[in-house]
Formats: C-alpha cells, sequence, structure tokens
C-alpha cells in the first residue's frame, strides 16, 4: 500500500488506488472558537473520481466534487475507509468523513463498500446550498454496502437532493433525508440504522424493508417530530408527494442497545463487515 503524507495545499492523486493518505501535523484544537479550516493551517482532502481500496484519516475535512461543472468526470468510491477527520472549536465540532455534491444530469457517482467513521462532524453529508434557479448540484447517487458511525445528511437548503438511492446500508447515528430543501425520488432501502432515521418533506419517497433501532429517548417531552424521535409516521410523510413505505421493522424498546453501546456498536461493525 502506498502511504501519502499530505501537506497543506496538496493534492490528493486521481485515481487514488491501494494508498494510505493522512495528515501528520493534524491540529486537534482550534485557537479560534468556531473558526474555520484556515485557523489551523488545516489540510484537507479533496477527491478525484475515482479512488479504491484506500484508507484515509488525520486530515481536516475529506470533499468529493468531481461531476460538478468544475470536475466533469463523476466515477466511484470503492471500499474506502475513513476516520479521525475533522477538528474540535470550544463551541463545536468540524470537518466531515465525506462532504459531495454532483450534478445527477451528467451521470450517476456511486459509494459502495465504504466505511465512515467521522471525529468531529458527520459521518457524509450530500449536501449543497444552491440558490433554486441554478443547477442542482446534489442529484444522482447510489450509496450502498457502507458502514458510517456519525449523522449523516442528504439534503440541501434551498433544493433537495434528487435520484439518490441509499440500499444495504448499516448506520450509528442520526439519518436525515431532506433539510430545507424538497428531497424528490430519494430511495432508502434494506438498511440497519441503530439511533434515528429523520424524515423531512419532499416527494417519491421510498423506504422499505428497513430495520430501525431507536436509541432512547426516541421522543422528548412534547416533541413529535426530529432528531431523538421516530415520528414519520404522523408527521412527515403527511408533506410528502407519493410515499412508498412498507416492510420496515422499527424497535424503541430494547434495554440491551439503550445501555451498552459499545457492545452494540462492535456488532454493528462486524455485521456490516461481515455482509461484505
Amino acid at each position: 500500500m502506498q502511504i501519502i503524507e499530505m501537506a497543506m495545499g496538496d493534492r490528493v492523486p486521481d485515481p487514488l488506488v491501494d494508498a494510505e493518505v493522512y495528515a501528520p501535523t493534524l491540529e486537534r484544537t482550534s485557537r479560534i472558537p468556531g473558526s474555520l479550516t484556515i485557523d489551523l493551517a488545516g489540510v484537507p482532502a479533496d477527491l478525484g473520481a475515482e479512488v479504491r481500496h484506500s484508507v484515509i484519516h488525520d486530515v481536516h475535512n475529506i470533499g468529493w466534487w468531481a461531476g460538478n461543472l468544475e470536475h466533469p468526470r463523476l466515477g466511484a468510491l470503492d471500499d474506502l475507509t475513513v476516520y479521525n477527520v475533522g477538528w474540535q472549536s470550544t463551541d463545536r465540532g468540524h470537518g466531515h468523513g465525506l462532504y459531495t455534491q454532483n450534478y445527477g444530469s451528467a451521470g450517476v457517482k456511486r459509494i459502495d463498500r465504504c466505511a465512515f467513521i467521522a471525529g468531529f462532524g458527520l459521518a457524509w453529508k450530500i449536501y449543497g446550498e444552491t440558490p433554486a434557479d441554478q443547477p442542482n448540484k446534489i442529484s444522482g447517487y447510489t450509496v450502498r454496502n457502507t458502514i458510517s458511525v456519525g449523522d449523516v445528511i442528504v439534503g440541501g437548503r434551498y433544493q433537495g437532493a434528487e435520484d439518490v438511492v441509499i440500499e444495504d446500508c448499516v448506520f450509528v447515528g442520526t439519518v436525515m433525508l431532506g433539510y430545507l430543501g424538497r428531497n424528490k425520488r430519494v430511495t432508502f432501502r434494506r438498511n440497519l440504522v441503530i439511533g434515528n432515521l429523520d424524515f423531512r418533506p419532499g416527494d417519491d419517497l421510498v423506504v422499505e424493508d428497513n430495520t430501525i433501532v431507536v436509541l432512547p429517548p426516541y421522543r422528548r417531552a412534547g416533541v413529535t417530530y426530529g432528531p431523538g424521535n421516530f415520528g414519520w409516521k404522523a408527521e412527515a410523510l403527511a408533506s410528502y408527494a407519493n410515499p412508498t413505505v412498507r416492510g420496515n421493522r422499527v424497535y424503541t424498546d430494547a434495554p440491551s442497545v439503550a445501555f451498552n453501546g459499545w457492545t452494540l456498536l462492535h456488532a454493528t461493525l462486524n455485521k456490516g463487515l461481515a455482509a461484505w
């Protein structure tokens, strides 16, 4: 395996194959509360179109922009492991295991057999803040056979994600399908979620054959929707056009899950790895 030590300004090779990428000088604590990466002289890893059989760790954040107008190649992430990513300021954590966008009209970006274990931010996010009168940058993804430890967001501020398929994955944390923009044609199938599944308004949602183990407290006092609660049946689906929801198994009263998180995490990872 090739070893690549990243410094500020370095670029990740494209394609990246059979490599370990890391920044030996990663600084974990921000000098300025709420600071951005530049305050740390941080080292980001911006991925190209093709990544296979590789490991990335101890960088400040990972971006995957191939497929948008500035980076026209699409590509895939196959067998990528990401861990120990991000930094910590005094008010919040920063840095994500993966932050990606794509113009789906050009094709589909694929994530398969990956593991994202983020240190201080989200495990991964398909997210954008493109205005509604511009091309959608968060459409055209398939995510399969992937393990994510940490929260996940699929959605945008002004436009929602479109034509996204997430299948046969394991999530430990909150999965948020949607944000302020309306998602369209998002499929979430045969996944295991340990934590919470949170739906926001959208169209043509397909959620089927999933197992959701909701970690208490799964419903806060006076709250019927949002993180910490699996409340889509009563609230979110009413705001969807043409939803398909069937065959899901939801568990909200598993004491062994609630009180033995490390055992749960290890069992989840073993289950996911065995499936590979």
